[in-house]
């Protein structure tokens, strides 16, 4: 028994002296006193303040706060020179020298709020906070806000009534050919229209036939069923609401108005788009729009 105590210590020894061998010190360390009521001595001091050991250290480090929303920031910087994506606002601020200073950040909301009403500047800015439950796909959901008065608004979008728009075309061509485009007022807007009524004929002894074409705000296009018309006036109606794709709300960019005739030469396909019904978006902060940035360290 005594030999295996024996062996164990002379291992556990040399165990501690070659951990011991990795670690440079300018003095040993010394225990002293009594079991139960041992301290060290000759451990080095902390270098003014510097030292994460040091007490002053972190409690300055807590103070200044380290970022993000977990302190104050020192100061907020001048506005970006021009409009740019969050994307590259983000960018813009890391490479930041301003003030002597390179140490620069996108802000979160909070603290973009901090300096609200610090002067009069009207223009949003990008921040890295998240739209809360918000989940758009052709919509950056960052909250932006402004100086004069902490104004924030979300990535989220506007809705209005689409206002009707009448389109008018012909072709005597015997390809699918574009005859007209209806789209939002606004073209970075999408719109979703609810019901679509056009009249079409035939200006001949052939056949005309229709379609709309839906471009889609993915930049995807999905074509409508097939109408056909002869000599006499046909008058289509569509209910979007019908169409499964449509009915949870699919934005688009345009619907494009096509049709051809089967004789081609003289006769000619006639489509008149009578009316739409639907509404229009405006995305807050759709893929590609811009704010200015300002940056907080």
């Amino acid at each position: 028994m005594n030999t295996v105590k024996s062996l164990f210590l002379i291992a556990t020894s040399s165990f501690f002296l070659s951990a011991a061998a990795q670690v440079e010190i300018d003095k040993p360390v010394v225990l002293t006193g009594a079991d139960g009521n041992r301290s060290m001595q000759n451990l080095e001091a902390p270098v003014n303040g510097t030292d994460a050991v040091n007490k002053d250290y972190v409690d300055n480090a807590v103070a200044a706060g380290g970022g993000g929303s977990s302190g104050k920031p020192q100061a907020i910087s001048a506005e970006s020179p021009s409009q740019m994506t969050f994307s590259a606002s983000v960018q813009y601020c890391e490479n930041l020298n301003e003030d002597g200073h390179d140490d620069w950040r996108i802000p979160d909301l909070k603290e973009a709020q901090y300096f609200s009403g610090s002067e009069a500047n009207t223009n949003y800015v990008w921040t890295i906070s998240e739209s809360p439950g918000l989940d758009y796909p052709i919509n950056q959901n960052q909250i932006s806000m402004r100086l004069s008065d902490g104004k924030w608004r979300n990535g989220g979008a506007t809705t209005v009534l689409f206002p009707n728009k009448n389109v008018n075309g012909s072709t005597s061509n015997t390809t699918w050919t574009t005859v007209g485009t209806i789209a939002p007022s606004n073209p970075l807007n999408t719109f979703l229209p609810t019901h679509i009524k056009l009249n079409a004929y035939d200006s001949g002894s052939g056949t005309s036939y229709f379609r709309l074409v839906y471009n889609l705000a993915d930049g995807s296009s999905v074509n409508s069923s097939e109408y056909s018309t002869n000599s006499s006036t046909t008058q289509t109606f569509i209910d979007m609401q019908s169409i499964p794709m449509f009915n949870g709300g699919t934005p688009l960019n345009s619907i494009d108005v096509q049709a051809y005739n089967t004789l081609g030469g003289g006769n000619i396909a006639y489509v008149s788009l009578f009316s739409v019904a639907g509404y229009e978006t405006t995305f807050n902060h759709r893929d590609g729009n811009t704010l200015y940035a300002r940056c907080v360290r």
